[in-house]
């Protein structure tokens, strides 16, 4: 399956019941007609029948890769089917008849969790990745830690997309989870 990450905002999301729109939510920005390639996700490049030309990459800080051959290519901002289709125009002009490029993401960018939790930090994102299993990662709450009061900051959303989270819904690459205290 292509897969790929976001560069583009994703509109918030609501806190929904179990097993209801918050997971199709995720789900569906995950695909690879949505997902937006950004800094720190790795993609697969594999060319069919060459061995030399697939290669697994990290897009580094400006957005790009260093392809064999082509260099710098942008990939930041692109879906997987988007990047594929430029390396395989880059491979056509003067190297490959035509090639057959697949990309797809091996490592998405991580997760951030702040705030009252035991160990604050960055965290890998896996698919399918819950508040839940997010806050285990993080050693669970602090005592000050107020569990109705866990909010997601999605990546390039305007600050005041804050969302409130259930410990079922759904995280995306990039999100930046904060815990806040409880008032006494």
């Amino acid at each position: 399956a292509l897969l790929c990450s976001c560069a583009e905002p994703i509109q918030p999301q609501q806190p929904a019941p179990r097993g209801g729109a918050v997971r199709t939510v995720a789900a569906s920005a995950l695909d690879t007609a949505i997902y937006r390639l950004a800094p720190g996700d790795t993609v697969r490049v594999d060319v069919y029948g060459e061995p030399d030309l697939s290669v697994k990459l990290l897009i580094d800080p400006t957005g790009k890769i260093n392809y064999p051959f082509l260099g710098g290519v942008v990939a930041a901002g692109r879906t997987a089917p988007q990047l594929a289709a430029a390396l395989a125009a880059g491979l056509r002009n003067g190297y490959l008849v035509n090639p057959d490029v697949r990309v797809s993401v091996s490592d998405y960018r991580p997760i951030y969790i702040s705030g009252q939790v035991r160990h604050p930090s960055a965290y890998p994102f896996t698919l399918g990745l819950t508040l839940q299993q997010a806050l285990a990662l993080a050693g669970g709450l602090t005592d000050y830690a107020s569990p109705g009061n866990i909010f997601v900051q999605h990546e390039n959303a305007p600050k005041s997309a804050r969302v409130r989270l259930t410990m079922d819904s759904q995280l995306l690459p990039g999100d930046t989870i904060i815990v806040e205290e409880r008032t006494f």
